[in-house]
């Protein structure tokens, strides 16, 4: 499967780290994830594979994942998707990207599953040794949270995006790397936060 994929390297030092500063996180969010989809995409491919494998790593299991998968670039923006397939969907294919794209080990990876859900946790978490390309794209070599977050209508971004880089600082910082993953119709974004 053909993805077209943003990318954008951001410093963690631009999100608010004290509480005095909290009322910026909405407004910097909406940035980098505007700048991020105005970036020229590369396209990437995953393979079915990698996306069943992801899918078992992901937070819930759906049944046909590869058919929502399949359908999801092209679903009509009036139907509505449950929640738990777009989930499920933009871990699965974040997950295949990981490994197909990045040469991420997923044996070392840890899912978040049930911490993720009462906002103490990211969805994943790749330890310094399993980083494989991504190394470079950091250039370095630490421990990485990743959050994911999709939309097949692409509404309400933002505030996925703000409560992902809330989550995401709140674990990673100050020392490990972060990304995360906006999964929408026919393309992926990734923000790298070092």
């Amino acid at each position: 499967m053909k993805i077209k994929l943003h990318e954008l390297t951001i410093s963690g030092d631009m999100f608010p780290h004290s509480e005095s500063e909290e009322d910026q996180f909405y407004e910097l969010s909406a940035l980098v994830l505007d700048e991020l989809f105005t970036s020229q995409p590369r396209e990437v491919e995953v393979t079915e594979g990698s996306i069943l494998l992801g899918s078992v790593l992901a937070s819930k299991n759906v049944f046909g994942v590869l058919e929502n998968v399949s359908l999801f670039p092209f679903q009509p923006r009036n139907r509505y998707s449950s929640g738990d397939v777009t989930s499920v969907v933009s871990e699965s294919l974040t997950i295949a990207l990981l490994k197909d794209v990045f040469k991420v080990d997923l044996r070392k990876v840890v899912p978040g599953r049930t911490a993720k859900f009462i906002g103490a946790f990211t969805d994943l978490y790749v330890p310094p040794e399993s980083l494989g390309e991504l190394e470079r794209v950091f250039d370095g070599r630490r421990a990485l949270f990743v959050e994911i977050r999709g939309s097949a209508t692409g509404n309400g971004m933002y505030e996925r995006a703000e409560k992902a880089f809330r989550t995401l600082e709140a674990v990673r910082y100050p020392r490990a790397f972060g990304m995360v993953s906006f999964v929408t119709r026919g393309s992926i974004g990734l923000v790298y936060v070092r």
